[in-house]
């Protein structure tokens, strides 16, 4: 099981979440409660508020794709990236390129490519909000899929959605206009 980090105070102090127990340190460490040496990474360079997940140097995209949920399963987020659909900086990526901090990967779901750069590094599947804390998607994604969306409802709205099933009368101007053959 990984141990995640929280910057807090600007920086000045942070919190560490050991197997569902939550243990606050202070800038100089004084607490009950001492972690093994090695288990603890060193937060330079963090944002306040920013999570960082510890033990995590080398995930593989696929299993970074499924902890992002972007797919449901592993077996899709690979699917997705043999099939040449995710692209990692720009280029295409095999299953088992290691993510970094600061990429951009592009993904696709339903209708939509999203962009998003990674922040965080993690392989394990959380909820949703936590989920989200992994990536940031990029301004002009997030454009360019609300004007997709937007293009989406305009064209639907104008297709006439069918009245329901022809009644009799219909049925049979159908099949008369199937038997016609045209002129030879």
């Amino acid at each position: 099981m990984s141990d995640f980090f929280v910057i807090e105070n600007g920086g000045l102090g942070w919190e560490h979440w050991r197997h569902g127990e939550r243990i606050q340190y202070n800038e100089d460490k004084t607490n009950s409660f001492l972690p093994l040496p090695g288990s603890v990474w060193p937060m330079i360079g963090c944002l306040p508020g920013r999570v960082v997940w510890s033990d995590m140097e080398h995930v593989r995209i696929d299993k970074w794709l499924w902890a992002a949920r972007f797919f449901k399963t592993r077996a899709l987020a690979k699917k997705a990236i043999e099939g040449g659909k995710v692209e990692y900086n720009g280029g295409r990526v095999k299953t088992s390129k290691n993510v970094e901090v600061g990429a951009l990967i592009k993904v696709p779901q339903g209708w939509d490519t999203w962009e998003v750069e990674v922040l965080s590094v993690s392989d394990q599947r959380r909820g949703a909000p936590e989920a989200r804390e992994l990536y940031q998607e990029t301004p002009q994604s997030h454009e360019q899929r609300q004007r997709e969306a937007e293009n989406r409802r305009l064209a639907n709205r104008s297709v006439m959605a069918p009245r329901g099933r022809p009644d009799k009368k219909e049925r049979r101007s159908i099949q008369r206009f199937q038997r016609q053959r045209p002129d030879e």
